[in-house]
């Protein structure tokens, strides 16, 4: 994919797992009156630093909405971290967010700035021509967020190349599943990882040591 940084093909990449899923976060100012996709039109808004993987999904999301970047007044090629302060500064009017569930920043935000988090339609996400499924951000996930948001999910991977030992991928496998207590104690979002889970989506072929792990368990037959 050229436009994500990469001109030719990555043929020696393999999947380790399926991790956990990031959810698109439409986070807008109240103040704004957002209230769809469509309601961006004509607005300040951050996509996430150039050609990372949050700005190409904005780029996905726009284009399944039959939007644009042309469509907005500014676009901020800033990593949401920055972007979020600059909407409690009053500089933007929203920010496309991909990551788990119960960001630290936009809690923060949500805490002092009246906000919304734009719902994104199930039909949007449907043209996305398989690259999000439709998901839900719970209420109360963030302050002031009394509802469910419908929103699109993608699923985050560990990767690796064909070179890689096959032991080394297995045993780093049986170590992380190991340790999941103590990932699930830094990060909410590690709650969605789970052994059984690991195959729920294979984008691109499998390492050896992983489907040699995921026999092992059961999970791979």
């Amino acid at each position: 994919n050229a436009e994500a940084g990469f001109p030719s093909s990555r043929d020696k990449l393999r999947m380790v797992a399926a991790l956990f899923p990031n959810y698109l976060h439409v986070v807008a100012l109240k103040s704004a009156k957002i209230r769809s996709l469509h309601d961006l039109k004509g607005k300040r808004v951050s996509v996430g630093a150039a050609r990372s993987g949050n700005e190409l999904n904005a780029r996905v999301l726009l284009g399944a909405a039959g939007m644009s970047y042309a469509d907005l007044r500014r676009v901020d090629y800033v990593p949401y971290n920055d972007s979020i302060v600059l909407m409690r500064d009053g500089q933007l009017d929203a920010a496309i967010v991909s990551a788990g569930l119960g960001v630290k920043v936009v809690s923060d935000l949500a805490a002092v700035v009246p906000v919304d988090i734009v719902p994104i339609d199930p039909e949007v996400v449907a043209r996305t021509d398989r690259a999000m499924a439709a998901g839900v951000i719970p209420a109360g996930t963030y302050p002031g967020q009394a509802r469910e948001v419908p929103t699109a999910v993608l699923v985050n991977f560990l990767v690796t190349h064909s070179e890689v030992p096959e032991s080394l991928v297995h045993d780093a496998l049986k170590a992380l599943y190991a340790h999941l207590p103590q990932l699930r104690a830094s990060h909410v979002a590690a709650a969605d990882i789970a052994r059984e889970r690991g195959l729920m989506s294979r984008p691109i072929a499998l390492h050896p040591g992983a489907e040699r792990y995921f026999r092992e368990i059961g999970v791979l037959h």
